[in-house]
């Protein structure tokens, strides 16, 4: 399963961490044997796992058949100049660490950790509390081995976090997946523990009643993400957006919202015949609208590349513009001013948040492609 994992994603490396506590476990627990064969025991079982390790890495990937070599500097190459410089290697041409900044890391995890807090919901916070204090309820017989497993998912937890975060420019929240998933993991077996010890103090005998706890969290683990249909990974966290927390705008949109424009736009006469310009719209945008879709590139707004954007913006029918992230970006500042001073003809708005805006392009004065030729 490991080598599966790193051939999936390189940040799979992370799972090293929780194997090396895991290990280290052992070997405090085997230590009446003696510490060295304690170690030595459990350096073979390592040796063994490493080795199957590689050996499905070599099976399963037939690129390492011809040139593993290329394969490596590639992979773990990219993932390292990803570390240190923010870009593949194709972009910084070579691996220079010297432009790595610790306190850049450290700013890295608190981000990170932000987006965790504010993406799982409170009940996976008291779950993960009560798997830490009913860890040592001796009345509840915790075993050694879910007391391992809550260990080796809180590091996974952790390991995965701190990489993401050392990761320049992988900030996103689909990186920690892993995160999100050992922590719910944590959250379930705290819950059932809290379960147990609450039928322990009732003294709930009937088998029907017991099983109620745990249908109410159940329930409201749910509940809290189907309010967030169709999309749900734009939940947020309502404890902590009621503190103020990405009150203003939705904390790393993923393109919600684009499909609505594009529907919108495929049901007005002439549809299939129109263009529309639209940030991030392959896939999101372009599956949706019947018409032409032409890509709003980044740097169209970076001063040197006005005469493209001019270009394609005049050669659309519409402008659909990812308010929800553009407006997070200070580069796009300038261009949303410009925009401003236009009415659009469709707004999408989602949980309280401004996600896209849709303008007419042959609606526009000329005041206004006279700016955009100043950005």
């Amino acid at each position: 399963m490991a080598g599966l994992a790193q051939l999936t994603k390189s940040s799979a490396i992370a799972m090293l961490a929780p194997v090396g506590v895991l290990l280290l476990t052992q070997i405090y627990h085997g230590r009446q044997q003696g510490w060295l064969r304690s170690f030595w025991n459990q350096t073979k079982v390592f040796v063994i796992w490493f080795a199957i390790l590689i050996a499905a890495y070599f099976i399963f990937w037939p690129g390492m058949w011809v040139a593993p070599a290329k394969m490596l500097y590639q992979v773990y190459g990219n993932a390292f100049s990803y570390a240190f410089q923010g870009a593949r290697l194709t972009v910084t041409e070579e691996l220079d660490v010297s432009t790595f900044k610790l306190d850049s890391a450290l700013a890295g995890i608190g981000t990170i950790t932000k987006v965790l807090l504010y993406r799982i919901t409170p009940l996976t916070w008291l779950g993960i509390l009560f798997g830490f204090i009913f860890r040592f309820a001796t009345s509840l017989n915790m075993s050694r081995t879910i007391k391992l497993i809550n260990t080796a998912l809180l590091i996974t937890a952790l390991a995965f976090i701190g990489l993401i975060s050392i990761a320049q420019g992988r900030n996103s929240p689909h990186y920690i997946l892993t995160s999100y998933l050992t922590l719910n993991i944590m959250a379930g077996l705290g819950w059932f523990y809290f379960g147990k010890w609450v039928i322990q103090r009732l003294s709930v005998k009937q088998l029907a009643w017991q099983f109620i706890p745990y249908v109410l969290v159940i329930i409201l683990q749910i509940s809290s993400a189907l309010a967030y249909f169709p999309y749900y990974y734009t939940y947020r966290n309502p404890i902590l957006y009621s503190l103020g927390w990405y009150d203003e705008y939705p904390q790393f949109p993923y393109c919600e919202g684009l499909e609505k424009a594009a529907e919108y736009l495929s049901q007005l006469p002439n549809a299939k015949e129109a263009t529309a310009f639209a940030y991030y719209s392959r896939g999101c945008f372009s599956y949706f609208f019947v018409g032409n879709t032409t890509a709003f590139r980044p740097y169209y707004i970076d001063g040197h590349h006005t005469e493209d954007l001019l270009n394609y913006l005049t050669s659309a029918d519409y402008l659909v513009v990812y308010y929800a992230n553009q407006f997070q970006l200070p580069k796009y500042h300038p261009f949303l001013n410009i925009l401003s001073s236009q009415q659009p003809i469709y707004e999408v708005w989602l949980n309280g948040y401004k996600y896209v805006q849709v303008y007419q392009v042959d609606t526009f004065p000329p005041e206004i492609f006279e700016a955009l030729k100043d950005l």
